[in-house]
């Protein structure tokens, strides 16, 4: 062909990933784009080097790509590309149990939720998974015990379990689009508590409640529906006069 009026198509199966791409057309003169039989960009026409961009959303999987070419006279240029824009996260929802939410050692907690993806739409219950943690916070630190995963559901229950107060569950939401990017949502659950009073005949003597020692008379905070145990440390004295049988010790 001539180095003057001559025209040019290009096609081929090329591999997409799932995502928003942006296509440009550099050409002198004109040039059209197709994908999948659709006209994306349309530049036919005489003129000096021009660029074209234009953005589309791929489905994962083989595409056609087509490209026409005209060059009329003067130089000729004809470049086309395309690349995927960077990949944005997906948002989680978690519908319920909402933080109002309490508990009681043995309750039943109904759990669902959802996510969406800028890409992807919305996502199914295979890129959704559960974590649900037992976070025990003596002397205010905080430390997590992992009690249950939940994979590939939108929806389900837990029962509530018995620990020592303080502490509190958490349910965690993740959410994984196609590209691996992630989200992950969380809900924190307060227990329902009650006071539990201590004391001895006569006061002052010792009790260990739940692995701790005290002396009467003392309060303890625990979760309603919970277990703990309790006994009295033997011998003991008071004052140097009893034990906490209540015999006189001996002088």
């Amino acid at each position: 062909i001539g180095v003057d009026n001559f025209s040019v198509r290009w096609t081929g199966q090329h591999d997409f990933a799932a995502g928003n791409y942006t296509f440009t057309a550099h050409a002198d003169d004109g040039i059209r784009v197709w994908i999948d039989g659709q006209v994306l960009i349309d530049g036919w026409k005489d003129q000096a080097a021009t660029t074209y961009t234009a953005t589309r959303s791929m489905t994962g999987g083989q595409h056609e790509v087509k490209v026409e070419y005209y060059e009329k006279g003067g130089n000729a240029v004809a470049q086309v590309s395309w690349g995927q824009e960077a990949n944005s996260k997906p948002t989680a929802v978690i519908s319920a149990p909402t933080s109002s939410t309490t508990w009681k050692v043995g309750d039943t907690i109904n759990f669902s939720g959802s996510a969406t993806d800028p890409e992807d739409g919305a996502l199914p219950a295979s890129s959704l998974s559960w974590s649900l943690i037992l976070q025990h916070c003596p002397s205010g630190a905080c430390h997590e015990h992992p009690l249950q995963t939940f994979s590939g559901v939108s929806s389900g229950s837990f029962v509530a379990p018995d620990h020592d107060y303080p502490s509190h569950l958490e349910l965690r939401l993740t959410a994984t689009d196609s590209k691996g990017s992630s989200d992950t949502k969380s809900v924190q659950l307060q227990p329902q508590t009650t006071t539990l009073n201590f004391a001895t005949v006569p006061s002052g003597l010792e009790l260990a409640f739940g692995g701790q020692s005290s002396t009467t008379p003392f309060s303890r905070t625990v979760i309603v529906g919970s277990t703990s145990s309790i006994s009295a440390p033997s011998p003991q004295t008071l004052n140097g006069n009893f034990d906490h049988s209540g015999r006189r010790n001996p002088t």
